[in-house]
This record gives structure tokens, sequence and C-alpha cells, in this order.
């Protein structure tokens, strides 16, 4: 047929929902990703659910731990930190790593991209946090950029994770 098309079928929709009340969905309901505001000074699990369901409402659920740890406080001897506002340690590591910068005093976000330019890892960073443990699901070995966003001011480092 001439001019006939198929009718397009509606994308999924994504819910999402956090088991602990010490993280808050900031954005991203309804898409395939979120960001998370995870409060201050928490540390435990966080369970992060996310169901997907066409437009006849048939789907599937998935669902993720999250650790959020209090990493031991690290030394800066060499002054790295001061320099550069931010650093990651363990640098290289497994994918679990702790982000350390001197603190903003507004909310700020960070971002961990792949070196092809994608999207990792999204997180809103409290304001006057100092330190932020981190633990990639099943990472990539590869090295990435971890960006911090806060107002005008963007500070990033290189991670490799092996």
């Amino acid at each position: 047929m001439v001019g006939s098309s198929m009718p397009q079928a509606a994308p999924p929709s994504y819910t999402w929902s956090v088991s602990n009340p010490a993280a808050t969905i900031v954005s991203g309901q309804g898409t395939t990703s979120i960001n998370l505001q995870i409060r201050s000074g928490y540390t435990g699990t966080i369970s992060l659910q996310v169901t997907a369901s066409n437009c006849k409402g048939n789907g599937s659920r998935a669902t993720k731990t999250i650790i959020v740890r209090t990493p031991a406080r690290t030394q800066d001897p060499e002054g790295i930190l001061q320099a550069n506002k931010l650093m990651v340690y363990p640098n290289p590591n497994n994918g679990v790593f702790t982000v350390r910068t001197v603190p903003f005093e507004i909310d700020s976000k960070l971002e961990m991209y792949s070196m092809d330019d994608r999207l990792v890892l999204s997180v809103i960073v409290p304001a006057n946090t100092a330190e932020l443990p981190l633990q990639l699901d099943r990472p990539a070995a590869g090295l990435y950029q971890v960006r911090l966003v806060a107002g005008e001011e963007v500070r990033s480092v290189k991670v490799v994770v092996n």
C-alpha cells in the first residue's frame, strides 16, 4: 500500500521508587535514568526499584541495592585537593571509590562520563558535602571523567577503573 504506515507503539514508561527516606528522586521519573539526592552523612543501604510498562500495562520490574558508606578520612599531604578542588581515591579503583572536594555552599551535581561521552552516573550532592563514597554496578574497565557542577563552577578529574 502506498502512503500507509504502521501505527507506532508508545514508548515504555518507567516508574522509579526508593525504599529509604534518606534518598529522594530529584528528576527523571518516567524516563530510563534518574537523579538521586542522598542525605548528607547517611550510611547504609537504599533499595532502588524501577518498573517498566508498555501502553497495555505489561512490563517488568528490577531492583538495585545502593550501598552508601562513610569513608575513612584521608590526608592530602601534597595539597592536591586544595590545588584542584576535586580528587578521587583510590585511583585507579575497581568501581568503588570516594570523591573528595572542597565543599560548595549550594547543592551540586556529580556526573561520571565514559571516554565516549556516555553518562554512567549522575548524583545530586548536598551543599557542604566534602566526601561522597560511590560504588558502580559492574563497571567496564577504562578511563572516566568525573565532573562536579555547582552553578557556574565546574570541577573535573579523570578516574581509572580496572
